[in-house]
């Protein structure tokens, strides 16, 4: 997606562990992202279709939704948008991230500054088919 000077990338962070999402999202603020928050698959799916963001950060077992049917359902409208997931489930294959079309798999725990340096690379890599 083309970023625009005039504003600050938008990720939306689909986490179900409020304190993991909060600290994703003030790390994220602090380095000038807007962020949107969602819960669970359900709630993220509905802030992606009225929000659209530029990159999404999610984590793969959620009790309210899981990742696999969160980003089919976006894929099914945008396969495009770059998406992260975060989970300390292994069981994630390369050939699952393909099918899905999943940017980046970072395990949990994770190094914040090494996240955003992931985010912000793939927020300005030229698109690829």
């Amino acid at each position: 997606m083309a970023s625009s000077a005039s504003r600050a990338p938008q990720v939306l962070i689909v986490e179900d562990e409020s304190v993991i999402r909060e600290i994703l999202a003030e790390f994220l603020r602090l380095d000038g992202f807007e962020v949107r928050e969602a819960e669970g698959g359900r709630s993220a799916l509905k802030n992606f279709m009225t929000e659209r963001p530029d990159l999404i950060l999610t984590d793969w077992m959620m009790e309210n939704g899981n990742g696999e049917e969160l980003i089919r359902s976006i894929r099914a409208v945008d396969g495009n948008v770059p998406v992260i997931v975060l989970s300390a489930n292994t069981e994630l294959t390369p050939e699952s991230l393909r099918e899905f079309k999943i940017n980046r798999l970072i395990s949990k725990p994770f190094d914040p500054d090494a996240l955003i340096q992931q985010i912000k690379k793939i927020l300005t890599a030229p698109e690829s088919a």
